[in-house]
């Protein structure tokens, strides 16, 4: 019910992942419209959510995370997180790419921390990543966040090509049933 202009603005604030869950809900015409009317970086990474099944991996994540190319230093990720600290949606793990755009490492924000500013990102990423396909259950998704203590998960398309990831909080979504999510914030305000 509310004015079109209004609707996409808001949308065009809100994490993509959330957005997309939005559209879904909505008449093809009606997201098509909201769609048309948002910036047209945010109506893009929209689209290209949208176009996976709500109940995978790429149905469920989100666009806006923290990513570097695997030839900087640890200076100069620490230089580009800060530009794009306000587009991201979390900082905890920041993910390594190659030219390619193939995922070939993660790295902790505590590792980049403490790391020699002028070591190579490269040499301490970890290369072994827990990682979900675009097309996977988001229940296998969940589950893996939970068996690995994540915080988010990145996702791949292709084995490699990363497309986003899942956050910790959005896998609780998936297993929480909607009665319990009303209930949660109510256990811990006294």
């Amino acid at each position: 019910g509310m004015d079109s202009q209004r609707a996409a603005e808001i949308l065009d604030e809100m994490s993509p992942d959330d957005a997309a869950d939005v559209l879904a809900d909505l008449p093809e015409e009606k997201a098509e419209e909201l769609l048309d009317l948002m910036e047209p970086e945010e109506s893009n990474d929209l689209r290209k959510l949208l176009k996976y099944p709500e109940n995978t991996a790429g149905g469920i994540m989100t666009t806006e995370f923290a990513y570097v190319n695997q030839d900087l230093t640890v200076t100069q990720v620490l230089n580009s997180l800060r530009r794009m600290a306000d587009d991201v949606e979390t900082i905890y793990y920041v993910y390594v790419i190659s030219k390619k755009g193939d995922l070939v490492g993660v790295i902790s924000l505590r590792d980049l921390l403490l790391a020699e500013p002028k070591q190579n990102v490269s040499e301490m990423m970890h290369t072994r990543i827990i990682k979900a396909d675009v097309m996977e259950n988001q229940h296998e998704v969940a589950q893996k966040i939970a068996k690995y203590n994540l915080i988010a998960l990145p996702v791949v398309e292709e084995e490699t090509k990363l497309r986003g990831i899942i956050t910790v909080d959005d896998a609780i979504d998936i297993v929480l049933p909607t009665a319990w999510k009303k209930r949660v914030p109510r256990m811990f305000v006294r």
